[in-house]
């Protein structure tokens, strides 16, 4: 898996140290796509409850 992001350098860096680098952040179109994916899983999870309630109700019914 690819991850696009950022990652802020610090301009006080020398090169004897690892430096404070900022924290690595999604590039503006990795955060929608994180987001847009974490709608559909919820809808997805809706769906299935949904399902599984329908067949549970309407699928397992004693027939009398």
């Amino acid at each position: 898996m690819r991850i696009k992001a950022i990652c802020p350098v610090s301009e006080t860096t020398s090169s004897r140290s690892m430096g404070d680098a900022g924290t690595p952040q999604l590039t503006e179109a990795a955060r929608q796509d994180y987001y847009d994916l974490l709608r559909m899983m919820a809808e997805s999870e809706r769906q299935t409850k949904y399902l599984q309630d329908y067949v549970n109700t309407e699928c397992y019914k004693v027939k009398k």
